[in-house]
């Protein structure tokens, strides 16, 4: 893990960054969820984070949920997130099996601003 990090990371972060542009801007005042589909180690959660924190945005997190299907890469995004957190907020994580428990989380938050960090093939299709 600690090989892709230092392998990957800089790209990670200069696609979050160009893609947070874009938009992220337009969230100021809002309250989001990250649903982090793919989380891996949470990279992209850890950028969304530092994004808002540099930029100074008025931007609130209220959760963050780590979707992965491997319990290893789930702790260790754990871990990095929440050393990053500065306001409380839950950090949830799910396995990519658990369907029932992501349908669940889906319905609660529908009513939310989410924003969807997809890392990779995992994300279920409806």
């Amino acid at each position: 893990m600690q090989k892709s990090m230092a392998k990957n990371g800089k790209m990670h972060k200069a696609l979050i960054y160009d893609a947070l542009e874009q938009f992220i801007e337009k969230l100021s005042g809002d309250s989001i969820a990250l649903m982090d589909w793919g989380c891996g180690q949470g990279i992209a959660s850890m950028l969304v984070l530092d994004y808002i924190r540099e930029k100074q945005l008025n931007i609130e997190i209220e959760k963050i949920v780590l979707i992965d299907n491997s319990a290893v890469a789930l702790r260790r995004a754990i871990l990095h997130v929440k050393s990053l957190k500065q306001d409380e907020f839950d950090v949830i994580a799910l396995d990519t099996d658990d369907l029932a428990n992501i349908e669940e989380l889906k319905e609660q938050l529908a009513s939310s601003t989410n924003l969807h960090l997809i890392a990779n093939d995992s994300m279920p299709v409806d």
